[in-house]
């Protein structure tokens, strides 16, 4: 009778305590630590994230949500994805993962084992994560030398994501350029500065790219300095032959065959060049600009709406008209127009009814 209680006790003649130590063990082997990303599957309105309470993410404006675990970040969080794969977007969800493990409980010829899975600075993602993603269960046997074997997948997350994820999450308004530039760059020069920002993109290193732009959100109050490499995820490289699974539209917007079709380049205001280039399918002369930063031309990237899917930043914005780039200047002084000049809805001076 003894024995038989003590089997029961220790399936196998394996201890509780072995049995969780070898899961705290092994959770900390296959979970790194660092900064920890989840990747959404799907590049486009709607993506699936089945690792997310609905009701959380819609609660606090997280994402909105649609049927079959399909949601769509909402502008105001995208900014934590700061990475893409192939399938999906990765978005950062905290630091460095903690595994509870509790007590075993016997189940069969082994231990049934719960753990719990936390997160160092979670990120408002983090916090609608379902219960049951979190909470999980696994199995421990006795091999045939009394050895623990596991059975479970002890990884927190899986997927492609970066290991850790690269950061730039947080929107940071900057005072905009005012240094005069010492004189005009040539082509070649301006030609330079596109290649490595199209390198960066083409490397797939967003922050990088993005710290090669003098950006533009004119969905901030602080306008100039205020993007993230979220907004970055859905600008793919200039076309180099065959694109690439995952690569989103090219910045070039295919105007061009090669970037030195450019034409030339041509002074502008406020510490501003256009680099011209002329349409392959319309002929029209078309432009992306170039910004001195005092130190340095970076490439003009101007968010003027919200997007459907993850609002991006665009780059072929024809700043050598003047009339455009007069409008540019009023949505910076805080007039409500969209890129065309013309009145927001609820804006417009004509419709205002008077006290």
């Amino acid at each position: 009778m003894l024995l038989f209680l003590s089997l029961a006790c220790n399936p196998g003649g394996m201890p509780a305590e072995t049995a969780q130590s070898f899961v705290q063990e092994q959770a900390l082997a296959v979970n790194p630590g660092g900064r920890v990303g989840l990747e959404l599957i799907g590049k486009a309105q709607w993506v699936k994230g089945p690792q997310f309470d609905r009701e959380c993410l819609m609660s606090k404006d997280i994402a909105f949500t649609d049927t079959g675990n399909t949601i769509s970040p909402t502008y105001k969080q995208q900014q934590f994805l700061t990475a893409a794969t192939n399938k999906g977007w990765c978005v950062y969800l905290g630091d460095d993962v903690q595994v509870e493990v509790g007590a075993p409980a016997v189940n069969g010829g082994g231990w049934v084992v719960p753990v719990i899975y936390k997160l160092n600075n979670p990120t408002p993602w983090a916090e609608c994560l379902r219960t049951e993603f979190r909470n999980r269960t696994v199995s421990v046997y006795a091999g045939e030398n009394g050895e623990p074997q596991l059975e479970g997948d002890l990884a927190f997350l899986t997927g492609d994501c970066p290991t850790p994820m690269p950061g730039g999450e947080t929107r940071k308004a900057a005072q905009r350029p005012k240094a005069k530039a010492p004189k005009t760059p040539s082509k070649a020069d301006a030609l330079a500065v596109l290649e490595a920002f199209d390198q960066a993109l083409y490397d797939q290193d967003w922050l990088g790219a993005l710290d090669q732009v003098s950006c533009y959100n004119l969905l901030e109050e602080g306008i100039y300095g205020s993007c993230a490499p979220s907004d970055m995820l859905q600008v793919g490289p200039h076309p180099r032959g065959q694109e690439r699974t995952g690569d989103g539209p090219p910045w070039t917007e295919y105007s061009i065959k090669a970037l030195s079709d450019v034409k030339g380049v041509r002074g502008g205001d406020q510490g501003m060049v256009h680099v011209v280039l002329e349409h392959k399918r319309t002929r029209k002369l078309r432009s992306v600009s170039l910004e001195w930063t005092g130190q340095e031309w970076k490439v003009v990237g101007i968010i003027h709406k919200k997007g459907h899917d993850l609002s991006t930043v665009r780059f072929l914005n024809d700043l050598h008209d003047p009339a455009k780039a007069k409008i540019l200047e009023r949505r910076i002084a805080g007039e409500k127009i969209d890129e065309k000049g013309e009145w927001l809805p609820g804006h417009d001076p004509a419709e205002q009814v008077p006290e």
